[in-house]
């Protein structure tokens, strides 16, 4: 039995380091010692997990950046208002007067481009922002590192 295990982790740390670049200590338990497969991402693909966290991070930035009303709506403001409404601008290529910097209405648009698009829109959406002028410091940072964490390469490059 000690055996098996022994060569189980070889087999992991082996396709760990060849298929992901991983360290074999950031994997799970399951993956390092044989029992579930070390899933390769390749280029072109966006699971959800990644898109997820890809929301995530929208999420936290764009919700920290805004500010109840007197009816008790949600705004965005500061550096995500200027940001968003050049995405309306530039990015989306909408109207001016469409812009709507509620909430709700913004995180419900971004959720679903980020779900529903291709992995290359996605990118694109996210080297928009991050080549913003007004991109906060800290929402680059993390999405570097959610990246660098083995999800995707692809955006070390983009800046």
């Amino acid at each position: 039995m000690r055996r098996a295990a022994r060569r189980a982790h070889e087999r992991a740390t082996k396709v760990a380091g060849t298929l992901t670049g991983r360290d074999p200590g950031e994997l799970s338990f399951s993956q390092a010692w044989g029992y579930e497969e070390i899933r390769r991402i390749d280029l072109e693909e966006l699971p959800p997990e990644v898109r997820t966290a890809i929301w995530n991070a929208f999420f936290v930035h764009v919700r920290d950046s805004s500010a109840r009303d007197l009816n008790d709506d949600l705004w965005i403001h500061d550096a995500w208002a200027d940001i968003l409404q050049a995405k309306h601008y530039h990015f989306d290529h909408l109207r001016i007067d469409d812009w709507n910097p509620e909430f709700s209405s913004i995180c419900k648009d971004l959720q679903q481009y980020i779900e529903e698009q291709p992995f290359n829109r996605v990118f694109d959406l996210i080297q928009f922002v991050l080549r913003h002028r007004a991109c906060p410091r800290s929402f680059t940072e993390e999405t570097m590192a959610l990246f660098r964490r083995g999800m995707s390469r692809t955006l070390l490059n983009l800046r």
